[in-house]
Parts: C-alpha cells; structure tokens; sequence
C-alpha cells in the first residue's frame, strides 16, 4: 500500500480510489455493488501501484513505428482519493523542461507494444526517477483535447492521421503560438459519483437536465 484501484468497463476516471488501509477497503466494498456488476458480466478491477508525481497527458501519432507527439497537456485534479480531472492546459508549462523525455519514454512504449500506425494518448506521470507510465490509448483523448489541439495550434489532428492510413505520411509538428489552450470540468465538490456498482451502464446514473 497505497496502490490504485480501478473498475475495467468505466472512463473519465470514475470508480477510481487510492486504498491506504483497511479503512479504504470496508469503504470501496461498501459502495460497490458486486453482485451486480458480476451479473453483467462486469466484476473485475484492476489494483495498480501507486505513482506519486505530477500528471500530464501526450497527444500524438505513429506512422510505420514511429511517434510524433503533438504536444503534452497538463491535468488538473481533485487529487485522493479518486484524481478525477477538473481541467486540462494545453501545451504543458512543463513541455521545455520535459518533452525530450517524455516523447523518448513514450517511444520506447509504442515500440515495445507494437503500434504501427496509430493515434496515441498517453497519460504519465513526472516523478523524482523520471517518466512513469499510468496507462496508453490507441485513440486521441477525450474530454475536448482534440478541440484544444485544433484551436490552439490550428492542427487537425483526424487528419494526419487519415493521411497517414492511406499514404503513409509523416505528420508535421503544430507550429508553436502565443496562445494556450484550456478546458474545465464541472464535477462534484467530492469527486465522486455514487454509482451502485461498477456495472455500466446503469440505471441510477440516468439524469435529467
């Protein structure tokens, strides 16, 4: 302990939780429903290593195994116990100082994994030792950052990648501008949402606006 766990059939971070004791334990099993989410089918989390360090995301392409990252973007969140984000900053005030190192860690990733040709969204942390990985996506991200790369750099991203499915071309780097990019969230003051179980879709989570 600590380490991260988190149900497989959620996003946006939901049902997240750091466990730092018993304490944590009696509460995640409290509110998650497991008959329920064994019935659909739906029963497994994942219990990962806690990471310490501040977290950033890369948006980028492979094209014939090679990775040409976009920018990196800086997350705000809650923090523990569920680091849900709250908003996004494009590009990172920390890209002079990281992105070499990051863009290299990612490449090993992608080469290790096998990615081709593909759209790539990383999640990492910077710690005291360097880039940790916190998971990888073969798709851009959500949450608007395909919009804040348009509006920020003027850069299409669906596009470089169509380009480079159908004749194989090398994405060219945004050109960098005066401006930065932002996204906020609108989320409760805890961070949580009270779903009865990890199944998904499910019923009490319907809302009317």
């Amino acid at each position: 302990l600590p380490v991260i766990v988190k149900p497989t059939s959620f996003t946006g971070s939901t049902g997240v939780r750091i466990i730092r004791d018993d304490q944590d334990v009696e509460e995640l099993l409290r509110l998650y429903d497991v008959e329920a989410a064994t019935r659909s089918g739906r029963g497994e989390v994942i219990i990962e290593t806690f990471v310490d360090g501040d977290e950033i995301s890369l948006e980028g392409l492979v094209v014939d195994g090679k990775l040409t990252v976009f920018t990196l973007t800086d997350k705000l969140m809650t923090g523990s116990p569920h680091f849900r984000d709250i908003a996004f900053i494009m590009p990172s005030r920390r890209s002079l100082e990281w992105r070499d190192r990051v863009r290299d860690y990612a490449q090993r990733v992608v080469t290790k994994l096998g990615v081709e040709t593909s759209p790539v969204h990383m999640e990492v942390k910077l710690t005291r030792d360097g880039v940790e990985l916190i998971e990888t996506h073969n798709r851009f991200g959500g949450g608007g950052i395909v919009e804040l790369l348009q509006q920020t750099f003027g850069f299409g991203p669906f596009q470089a990648y169509f380009a480079a499915v159908l004749d194989g071309s090398e994405p060219v780097l945004p050109e960098p501008t005066e401006y930065w990019g932002g996204a906020h969230f609108l989320d409760r003051i805890d961070g949580y949402d009270p779903w009865a179980s990890f199944d998904f879709p499910h019923p009490t989570a319907v809302m009317k606006v």
